[in-house]
């Protein structure tokens, strides 16, 4: 699968994946097809990054390329063939499960390697999309995934995982992002403290920076990390210290969000009378406990979500955590899990006071969790679906990630984490590379 113009890049190591995948067909004996896709990712996950981006929020644009291109138009184009095959597989980690109270309906569960499971960048797929699919490799951990390949002696079996979007290569965010966009946002900017309101350092543009990120503010007695931005005004403001209460909230607002399911769980229903908000569900509305997190591989928190119908948005969700969480941020996904289920995610849309402005002490437990679970930087926001173990936040123009995956197909569902497929099914090899 190509998304993105190699012929205009000098960065993208898109031919080197392609001859991978050519030297492991080969060798197994079975064709392959390399499909274009790149103008249903360029108008579907591209743009609306960069617009995302201009608004001051910080988009995922793995979740929208499994959404939009991987599990619909990739999934299209394999269904459409004939003879059309019974599944299409591929190399994600994560399971699938039959919905023990809706017969027809599957789940996405968590996969067996916690370092590795992506099922957070799956949150956005749908019920049509997922009964199409089946996770070959969920149930086995990356070891053992790369001990039956290299027992196999496929020639990939000792390959480096890719690590970030090819197209974007050695290039710094700022530098690739403002290539493509010229709004005042990727101007330099004033920096504002959060305590005084005074201007404290000049930023290269509010879009390349992100909540909880580090701010490398020359003279600075500490190091400084970004509260927030205000994409219209172009600024930016910092707080002293990784663990200022201004970076820690425990409420947001979620909308677009997807059951993934095609249901809502029984604990909660929609309720119009109920204002859409970000303030605690009330007693009386209808609330769902369960788990979730708001970046990959963090580690998941105990909260409360409560489910508002409205025009505007028929999917809208208000979740307040048990305990505050450092650098919620718009534009990144909340995703819910409940007994080890994924049961969807939406965009994080508003988030409440911060514990600064209500003046409440952060728990010291909380800011020892944070250490393991670093907020996002605008540019690690790339981070891809395929490789979960390297989706981490480093300083903005450090980030890396992995890039695209390779579609494995099997001739029959795995019994742990697949529902069952049906006989003599018709496979398609198909592969990923951005």
């Amino acid at each position: 699968m190509r998304n993105w113009s190699e012929a205009d890049e000098a960065y993208c190591s898109g031919q080197d994946d392609l001859e991978s995948v050519d030297r492991v067909a080969h060798f197994l004996g079975i064709p392959y097809k390399v499909v274009d896709f790149q103008k249903e990712y360029w108008n579907q996950v591209f743009q609306p990054v960069l617009e995302a981006y201009r608004t001051g929020m910080t988009p995922n644009p793995d979740v929208l390329c499994n959404k939009e291109i991987k599990f619909k138009s990739l999934t299209d184009f394999v269904f459409s063939r004939t003879p059309s095959p019974d599944y299409l597989a591929t190399g994600h980690y994560a399971q699938l499960i039959e919905d023990p109270l809706h017969p027809g309906i599957v789940n996405l569960r968590e996969a067996v390697d916690p370092n590795k499971d992506q099922t957070y960048f799956l949150l956005q797929v749908s019920q049509h999309a997922l009964k199409r699919v089946m996770f070959p490799i969920g149930h086995l951990t990356k070891p053992q995934v790369r001990e039956i390949a290299v027992k196999a002696n496929l020639p990939n079996a000792n390959r480096k995982e890719s690590m970030g979007l090819c197209f974007v290569g050695k290039r710094k965010f700022d530098q690739f992002i403002g290539e493509f966009t010229s709004r005042p946002g990727t101007h330099p900017g004033a920096i504002k403290d959060v305590n005084t309101g005074g201007t404290v350092g000049i930023h290269k543009g509010a879009m390349f920076y992100t909540v909880g990120q580090a701010a490398n503010i020359s003279g600075a007695p500490s190091r400084m990390f970004v509260v927030s931005k205000n994409a219209k005004l172009n600024t930016i403001t910092v707080c002293e210290g990784s663990h200022h209460p201004s970076l820690y909230k425990d409420r947001l607002k979620a909308t677009s969000f997807n059951w993934i399911s095609g249901y809502v769980p029984h604990d909660l229903s929609y309720n119009s009378a109920t204002p859409a908000s970000t303030s605690a569900p009330q007693s009386t509305s209808p609330s769902l406990k369960c788990l979730a997190r708001v970046r990959h591989r963090q580690e998941l928190k105990s909260c409360t979500v409560s489910l508002t119908h409205s025009l505007e948005s028929p999917s809208e969700i208000s979740v307040v955590f048990d305990q505050p969480l450092r650098a919620i941020t718009e534009g990144q996904y909340i995703g819910l899990y409940l007994d080890g289920v994924c049961l969807g995610g939406g965009i994080i849309s508003e988030t409440g006071d911060s514990y600064h402005t209500l003046r409440k002490q952060v728990p010291l437990q909380e800011k020892s969790n944070s250490l393991q679970s670093p907020s996002p930087t605008a540019e690690s926001a790339f981070a891809s679906s395929s490789s979960s173990s390297t989706a981490q936040t480093l300083p903005l123009g450090k980030g890396h990630s992995s890039t695209g995956s390779t579609k494995t197909p099997r001739k029959q569902r795995e019994k742990v984490g697949n529902h069952p497929a049906q006989s003599s099914p018709t496979t398609t090899s198909v592969h990923v590379s951005l």
